[in-house]
């Protein structure tokens, strides 16, 4: 049984949270959220620089059912996870 977990995802940053679809990036979601200035424009990319200094914590819920959680083994696989994550 597969789950598509791409969707529904909320990103913390900051102590703000902001709604997004993986993959993603935190300059992605800042910025289709409006929070940042468009790095590419000028000398905005200045300002972008420091954004990835702070941690940033993707979450999401999603329901397993009764089957999946009574079964000997349950695989939560992530393909393509970059930089740093923790459990």
């Amino acid at each position: 049984m597969n789950i598509d977990l791409n969707d529904k995802w909320i990103m913390t940053y900051r102590d703000s949270t902001y709604p997004c679809n993986v993959p993603c990036s935190l300059y992605k979601v800042l910025l289709d959220a409006e929070a940042i200035p468009d790095p590419y424009y000028r000398e905005n990319e200045y300002i972008s620089t420091d954004l990835c200094r702070c941690d940033v914590t993707f979450t999401r819920e999603f329901d397993a059912s009764p089957e999946l959680l009574s079964s000997d083994m349950q695989y939560l696989v992530f393909h393509g996870i970059d930089t740093l994550s923790a459990d």
